[in-house]
């Protein structure tokens, strides 16, 4: 009964349900506000849940001449159990070690694994709504497409309530390990970042070695084997996370009797895994906790070291980004949700292509240069969409909390505060181009020239998107979160940012595409756009200029 009531407590603390409920029973408008923020994640979704199923599609219609259409439901599942495993660091860490409730909980007379169990739902639960756009596409497609029948649903539902366990689990452990052994280092914030990119990195590379092929020469035999047995694709897209094999054939092997023993060997595993979460948070949950919560002293600035500082004098644009650059870097997981993004998504997206190994490389060559459209129409999307996705600038204002006094009070006009806030996104936003320059030299073969132009494309498709993210966040800063990542998890401001910025970003492309459908060549359409991106990007940045004196004199704190 202790243990419910602790579950029920953290998942109505974390997910705001008592406050929900409060206003359905009050019959208060404010209750508008979970619906509003709903349906603004699923209009910013919405578009690349859209390219996701035609993806899956295009999958489905290649495997069918080679009777592996199930290679669909391994690809959603191998993309969204990455997803999940790759969030989930940042999301675990938060929940597990930077809730306000934590304090609380330590002072009750519970054990430790009653507490992380709680924690453990509440990250399962976000786990959950992270898979959706994942593999519900995937599970809608094969099972509408392959005419399934009413027992697939039921599997499906299955399926889906275990998948994320397994990979939450190993995220769970792996982060407990990290915290334990970075509480016993000096500098902890950098060694949890540290850790948390080299864990990122580790996984990535060893899925790309379980995807290669054994022995380089023997392709016509690994081509057969693919061809061959029935589930050959399918087996060697799922090397890399065996439980999407499992899954997979718990959705399409031939007898009943396989299906249900498949399910239950992929809940066995959920099961074993979570189990040994438990068991390891049981011992290292507390240490890194508490161990946690230590400071170092800092350095005595000294006088020569104040006078050294004092001459170096910065223009206040200079000065106030760089701060706020520093002040984001001093938080761990500020800097994965507003930064470490930037790297992450190109890793998520290439995982199934990964999966797939050397089978996967000509059609991405085909695709990538066959086409030079496709590439670098992908290049300046994927700048853009960091300037979307990445936090910095839909929580700029609202990250500095109570200090907003601050700001408010410095001798520097509102509207050079928000020019360094531009400034400092766009510094953010330079972190693209080594990415933007692997794709193009290194995967599609771009001329220098096509880079710089694709890069003068996704910077400028970047102003109206960071400008609509600080006109939004200055008009409604939330300044009254207790800790810094509720500043950007908790915050509606980035919701509405992602939902009408990817309208903005879908009209981009779409003014795109009907340049290069109308006969225009591909650089003056892609320079017609960005010139029109600058003044649509102009234009909201004038309205934010002109709104920031009323809006910083109109917040109370």
């Amino acid at each position: 009964m202790t243990t419910w009531a602790v579950w029920t407590t953290s998942l109505k603390t974390h997910f705001g349900l008592s406050l929900a409920r409060y206003y359905i029973r009050r019959r208060d408008i404010r209750f508008l506000v979970f619906v509003g923020a709903a349906l603004a994640a699923c209009a910013g979704l919405a578009p690349m849940v859209y390219l996701y199923q035609r993806l899956l599609n295009t999958a489905y219609d290649l495997t069918l001449p080679l009777g592996q259409t199930p290679v669909v439901l391994t690809l959603s599942m191998i993309a969204a159990a990455a997803a999940v495993l790759f969030l989930g660091f940042a999301y675990v860490m938060s929940v597990f070690y930077f809730s306000t409730d934590l304090p609380m909980l330590i002072a009750l007379p519970l054990a430790p694994w009653q507490v992380l169990s709680g924690k453990f739902l509440v990250v399962l639960v976000a786990g959950y709504l992270t898979m959706a756009p994942l593999v519900l596409p995937g599970l809608l497609v094969y099972g509408i497409r392959s005419g399934a029948g009413g027992l697939y649903w039921l599997q499906a539902l299955a399926v889906y309530l275990v998948a994320p366990v397994i990979p939450v689990s190993l995220a769970a452990m792996a982060v407990m390990v990290l915290m334990r052994v970075a509480n016993l280092a000096r500098y902890k914030d950098a060694v949890r970042l540290i850790g948390m990119i080299v864990l990122v990195l580790a996984i990535s590379v060893l899925s790309m070695l379980l995807a290669r092929i054994e022995a380089p020469g023997r392709e016509a035999e690994f081509v057969a084997r693919l061809l061959l047995p029935g589930d050959g694709l399918i087996v060697q897209t799922g090397r890399a996370f065996p439980p999407a094999v499992w899954a997979t054939r718990a959705l399409t092997a031939p007898a009943g009797a396989a299906r249900l023993g498949w399910l239950l060997a992929l809940a066995g595993a959920a099961l074993g895994a979570a189990a040994m979460a438990l068991a390891v948070g049981q011992h290292l949950f507390y240490g890194g906790l508490i161990g946690g919560e230590e400071v170092r002293a800092g350095r005595g600035l000294t006088d020569s070291r104040l006078a050294a500082r004092v001459r170096r004098v910065r223009g206040p644009v200079w000065a106030i980004a760089l701060r706020d650059l520093r002040l984001l870097t001093r938080e761990p997981m500020s800097l994965m949700n507003s930064v470490a993004m930037i790297p992450l998504v190109p890793v998520l997206m290439a995982i199934p292509l990964l999966a797939i190994g050397d089978a996967a490389q000509p059609g991405l060559q085909d695709l990538l240069l066959g086409s030079p459209i496709v590439s670098r129409l992908a290049g300046a999307g994927y700048m853009a969409a960091m300037a979307l996705m990445a936090t910095g600038s839909s929580s700029a204002f609202s990250r500095e909390g109570r200090l907003f006094w601050v700001s408010r009070t410095i001798p520097v006009d509102p509207k050079v505060q928000v020019q360094a806030k531009l400034a400092q996104a766009y510094l953010i936003m330079l972190s693209t181009l080594p990415v933007l320059a692997l794709l193009g030299f290194g995967v599609a073969r771009w001329p220098v020239t096509d880079f710089l132009l694709v890069a003068a494309l996704g910077m400028a498709a970047s102003l109206p998107l960071i400008s609509l993210s600080l006109l939004l966040d200055i008009m409604r800063p939330y300044l009254t979160w207790q800790n810094p990542v509720a500043a950007i998890k908790e915050n509606l401001n980035v919701l509405l940012a992602i939902a009408l910025g990817g309208g903005l970003m879908a009209g981009q492309g779409f003014a795109v595409m009907r340049l290069l459908g109308a006969g225009m060549d591909l650089a003056p359409a892609l320079l017609a756009v960005s010139a029109a991106s600058l003044l649509v990007g102009a234009a909201i940045h004038a309205v934010l200029l002109r709104a920031a004196p009323v809006c910083y004199q109109r917040v109370e704190i």
